[in-house]
């Protein structure tokens, strides 16, 4: 009942928006996140902000994943016997590829799934558990597959939504700090944090691309929120200036889902469960 009630009004939520309106909900999610923060840390002075203080108990990807795929199993659906290979970005590609990736299987070879992990030296203190949540469990890879099992008709798996598959990466991604050895206080500042930076850059992107900003107009954005080397600014504005419109999938699909997500919970009430809300998305 509750999935027939809420997939009813579904339609109904789908909201488009422009430049400007995206703007407007960036600036203000950034400025909630920014505003949890400073409360946390002004109830913990003590707390540390970097991940890095984290130690995580794994010596290798292999073992982080199959830590977050059996931390994941209470709150996402089953799904078992997945065959996958973790593989190594070779030392040719290290500079121009992403921390890590998981790629798509052929839609002939479902059970060809491969995540391959970039160790070139400007990742180093890349947090590889958030990122193979993201491209593993319960991101990418629990994604596809669980969608092939679903045996849809095969123009569904050819067809692509950047920011659904994207945004739905980066919701498990930030998901799963919780799985981690942590406190609730050092959660809530990782959490905040990466959902900070996504819609920091994603309003970097909406400058250069949509209002045509300059590097030193970027600059000037960015010391706002501090963030004010020129070294960084200068990687920042060539980052987003090589991929256009790159960030905005990700951070708008990820907030669009936990909107569904709220209004699901609503609908759900005391029978709203992860899980639930999970198996429906």
């Amino acid at each position: 009942m509750i999935f027939a009630l809420f997939t009813g009004t579904a339609a109904c939520m789908i909201v488009f928006f422009g430049a400007e309106e995206l703007t407007r909900l960036l600036t203000q999610q950034l400025a909630d996140q920014c505003a949890e923060m400073q409360i946390i840390l002004d109830q913990n002075p003590s707390l540390s902000l970097s991940e890095q203080a984290l130690v995580l108990p794994f010596s290798t990807p292999e073992e982080m994943l199959a830590d977050l795929q059996n931390a994941v199993s209470e709150d996402f659906p089953v799904l078992s016997g997945i065959a996958y290979e973790v593989k190594t970005v070779d030392d040719s590609l290290k500079d121009f590829l992403s921390p890590a990736f998981y790629l798509t299987p052929p839609i002939d070879e479902p059970a060809a799934n491969v995540i391959y992990i970039n160790h070139a030296a400007k990742y180093r203190h890349q947090n590889l558990h958030a990122t193979l949540a993201h491209e593993g469990y319960p991101g990418h890879l629990f994604q596809n597959c669980y969608f092939r099992e679903k045996n849809k008709h095969p123009l569904r798996y050819v067809l692509n939504f950047p920011a659904y598959t994207e945004g739905y990466a980066t919701y498990a991604e930030i998901y799963s700090y919780q799985f981690l050895d942590a406190t609730k206080e050092e959660i809530d500042i990782l959490q905040n944090n990466a959902i900070s930076t996504h819609c920091l850059y994603a309003l970097c992107d909406i400058g250069i691309h949509a209002k045509h900003w300059n590097q030193k107009k970027l600059s000037d954005f960015l010391a706002n929120h501090g963030i004010v080397t020129a070294d960084n600014a200068k990687a920042i504005y060539e980052t987003i200036i090589d991929s256009p419109g790159s960030y905005l999938p990700y951070t708008i699909g990820y907030l669009e889902i936990c909107r569904i997500r709220d209004t699901f919970q609503k609908a759900a009430g005391k029978y709203y469960s992860p899980l639930l809300f999970h198996t429906f998305l």
